[in-house]
């Protein structure tokens, strides 16, 4: 799948978007991350519509499958191999690089060494899990339906986890916010859960000003929220989103981030 060259794919109605792939591959993209942001820069006001579909209907199911291709060389029983079903996981859940959206779950190879995010419930044992502090979903390309998933799975399997990251993902409330923000709330409500790390993801940004307003008010769930990356904390650029909220609430909100890196740091 790697070796598709995308302008071959740009055939009927989206034959007006040969021009802008050249001759590059499924694998190139899915290597260098490329996103539907990118392509639709890259576009022609003309295009941007058109590409927009492109990208929905064919290129992000074979970019995000041709970006799963390396992960059977890491595979590990620990990380809930089917032929290990019953393995106990150690403290830690690590399923970065290791899942696919529910939305391209059609285009899982058979086989694969994948989770779709809808199948996360049904991969594992609640005796496999009942250890697991930390759990790591960073870097699947995860969207905004995916949350709900990923949030149930936390509710019904994870009963002693601390740490959800959902980092370098794709989740950013874009088009509908109900979609992502109401289970993302309903994960922050969650009691046992200290920490939900959304960094590097569009719903950690000036874009979504109205998420941040309203955690603003509920401050044990914002204390929960981790969104700036530890390199930024000092750059202060992410007080921004504050600009209405005392200073408590923002130094409330620089507290929980050094707490949440320095304990990561121990792990």
């Amino acid at each position: 799948m790697s070796d598709v060259v995308v302008a071959d794919q740009c055939s009927g109605d989206f034959s007006p978007l040969q021009e802008y792939f050249g001759k590059l591959t499924v694998g190139q993209l899915a290597r260098s991350r490329v996103t539907e942001q990118d392509v639709l820069e890259a576009a022609a006001p003309t295009h941007k519509m058109l590409m927009r579909v492109f990208w929905n209907e064919k290129l992000a199911g074979l970019v995000v499958c041709a970006g799963s291709d390396p992960f059977a060389a890491l595979w590990t029983p620990s990380c809930g191999d089917s032929s290990h079903s019953e393995s106990t996981i150690d403290t830690t859940l690590n399923l970065n690089g290791k899942m696919i959206s529910c939305r391209f779950k059609a285009f899982k190879p058979v086989h694969s060494p994948v989770y779709s995010s809808d199948e996360l419930a049904k991969s594992f044992t609640a005796n496999q899990l009942h250890n697991v502090k930390r759990a790591i979903f960073s870097s699947n390309n995860l969207l905004d339906l995916d949350m709900e998933h990923i949030t149930h799975f936390v509710e019904q399997m994870l009963p002693a986890c601390e740490i959800i990251d959902l980092s370098n993902n794709r989740f950013h409330g874009y088009p509908l916010r109900e979609t992502l923000d109401i289970p993302l709330l309903r994960l922050l409500n969650i009691s046992h859960v200290h920490f939900v790390d959304i960094t590097i993801n569009g719903v950690a940004t000036v874009d979504r000003v109205d998420f941040f307003q309203f955690l603003a008010t509920q401050q044990v769930l914002l204390s929960k929220l981790i969104f700036v990356p530890e390199s930024w904390i000092a750059a202060g650029h992410w007080r921004r989103l504050f600009t209405s909220c005392s200073s408590e609430v923002v130094e409330g909100v620089e507290r929980s981030h050094r707490l949440y890196y320095k304990s990561i740091a121990q792990k």
